[in-house]
């Protein structure tokens, strides 16, 4: 069993339960882990009524709560699948959410080489300089 701390002026330590930041958390720090980990989520779907007839007045449509269990990390890292494997908007999306760019990338390049030692890489080229690029202080 796992607790955690109670909730002091500095630290609300509460927001760790909440869904979006499990997700964050487990895509930042563990998403290429080999084995998967799950969550129960809790999700809403309409449930469906018989059809209003004649003279009836529209009824509001009514929901009801489910829970379904997610994988929450991809196990695979994208570089090491196949080229044959990866579509252009996983390329894209893995681009945009760990470079936090919001356009596409000018080019991606995704190569392997094998000899005594064997790799795999994935190259973006992005399609903007950076903002700061012709700057002294830039890193």
């Amino acid at each position: 069993i796992m607790t955690l701390k109670a909730d002091t002026e500095e630290e609300k330590y509460s927001e760790y339960l909440e869904e979006y930041e499990i997700r964050s958390l487990v895509r930042k720090y563990s998403d290429y882990i080999r084995y998967p980990i799950k969550m129960e989520v809790t999700k809403s779907r309409p449930v469906e009524e018989a059809p209003a007839e004649d003279g009836e007045e529209e009824k509001t449509p009514k929901y009801e709560s489910y829970t379904e269990v997610e994988t929450l990390n991809s196990m695979v890292p994208i570089w090491q699948r196949g080229k044959k494997d990866v579509t252009e908007e996983e390329y894209d999306s893995f681009y945009r959410e760990k470079f936090f760019d919001y356009n596409k990338p000018l080019r991606t390049i995704h190569t392997s080489a094998e000899g005594s030692v064997t790799f795999k890489a994935l190259l973006y080229i992005p399609s903007k300089a950076p903002y700061d690029f012709y700057t002294k202080d830039f890193r």
